[in-house]
């Protein structure tokens, strides 16, 4: 009886484990369809893409995020080579679209490319700066702390040493 039960415990588990993943894997999905069609709306727009070419690219996108999420999940490389792989991902996407766009259209998406890559650098120094005047800030209103108490303790210091006096 008692094995009867652990069996159906651990059957149980096993069930919704295994509903759990499904349900993570389909948001998983759904999320890279999303983004894929976003991407190429963004794209399209920029290079006045044939529907042909769209339809070529939307595939390409799809799968590289599907192989992008595979590579999130898979707990056998660690994080430099998940990297590194990610990476090669990148690249493998570009070429394979650069493969299916006109020559003018190339001169287009790289100058794209190249802009995000300086807006992404501006937003990361934007950051740091941020940090940096957080840092800072808190730093200040630290030592403005520690003067106040210093202040009080001096305060409190002189109080004692007067009511000890008047003794």
């Amino acid at each position: 009886m008692k094995t009867l039960k652990l069996t159906l415990y651990g059957m149980a588990i096993l069930f919704g484990t295994v509903l759990f993943g499904q349900s993570k894997l389909s948001d998983l999905t759904n999320s890279n369809q999303q983004n894929a069609e976003l991407r190429m709306d963004y794209i399209g727009n920029n290079l006045n893409l044939s529907q042909n070419q769209k339809d070529k690219i939307t595939v390409i996108r799809k799968n590289t995020l599907i192989e992008q999420e595979n590579l999130k999940l898979n707990r056998d490389l660690d994080n430099s080579n998940r990297g590194i792989a990610m990476k090669a991902l990148r690249v493998s996407e570009r070429e394979q679209i650069l493969k299916i766009l006109t020559p003018e259209q190339a001169v287009k998406y790289q100058s794209m490319k190249q802009e995000r890559q300086l807006s992404n650098k501006k937003h990361h120094k934007r950051q740091n700066v941020k940090q940096i005047k957080n840092k800072r800030n808190r730093n200040h209103s630290l030592e403005s702390d520690r003067k106040e108490e210093n202040k009080r303790a001096k305060a409190q210091g002189l109080k004692a040493n007067s009511a000890t006096l008047n003794k």
